[in-house]
């Protein structure tokens, strides 16, 4: 707050929002861009929230503990790549906005070849994965190989996804992403029970569900990315 108090009333003062400037024009476009991010975050929520209720029901609530201790250890990469990502977002917009696609396409290539890194990133904590439960639980809690394994696989899709998510959401092409969003949650949940109750993996079947709900929609986003960049994007691509 008081950075920026001291930003807007300083060096940016002629940034400062001002209700001169209010048009009425736009309030249709950014309202149905915001409620589509919020439908999409929802959609996030609900499939992230549903595989521990899925675990409960299915195997019982101590098998909930090793599932959330052993996203919590593979979370440490997904939050650092979002990280990483982060400023990109913003600058996605402004290249977009400029016609700037040399630049987005350099940005895409160097991020790329950044997530290499990620599997590298994943395979030592793989094999560290016993020495850390181990530190941080002592014996109390066994976390089978399998559902690390899974977990792992989990945080590889999510990171290689988040690379074409942010771009589309940079320039604000998410129509295709919502009407997917809704369709993933819906599939979620009878993939991961079946792969966890009647295949008879256990957890690491729903955790391998959600996998499957990401990984599918994977390609759309990189022909979309592809034809918004090569400026190709039409109907429900390019909204």
């Amino acid at each position: 707050m008081i950075l920026n108090l001291t930003a807007f009333n300083g060096e940016f003062k002629k940034y400062r929002p001002k209700l001169s400037l209010y048009k009425k024009k736009y309030i249709q476009e950014i309202t149905i861009l915001g409620f589509r991010f919020f439908i999409i975050q929802i959609a996030a929520l609900v499939m992230f929230s549903t595989d521990n209720l899925i675990i409960s029901q299915l195997f019982g609530p101590n098998e909930v503990v090793p599932y959330n201790i052993a996203f919590k250890y593979f979370s440490v990469i997904t939050i650092a790549y979002g990280i990483l990502l982060a400023p990109f977002w913003s600058a996605f917009t402004e290249a977009y906005t400029n016609k700037d696609m040399l630049w987005i396409k350099k940005s895409m290539s160097t991020i790329q070849k950044i997530w290499l890194l990620v599997p590298l990133g994943l395979l030592i904590m793989i094999l560290a994965s016993d020495w850390f439960y181990r530190l941080w639980l002592g014996e109390s809690v066994i976390i089978e190989l399998g559902l690390t394994l899974s977990m792992a696989l989990y945080a590889a899709v999510k990171t290689y996804n988040l690379l074409y998510i942010t771009f589309i959401n940079g320039v604000g092409k998410i129509q295709l992403q919502l009407i997917v969003s809704v369709m993933v949650v819906i599939l979620n949940i009878p993939i991961s029970v079946y792969l966890a109750e009647y295949i008879g993996i256990g957890s690491p079947g729903v955790i391998l569900g959600t996998v499957i709900c990401i990984l599918a929609p994977m390609f759309l986003w990189r022909i979309q990315c592809y034809k918004i960049i090569n400026e190709t994007a039409k109907g429900l691509w390019n909204k």
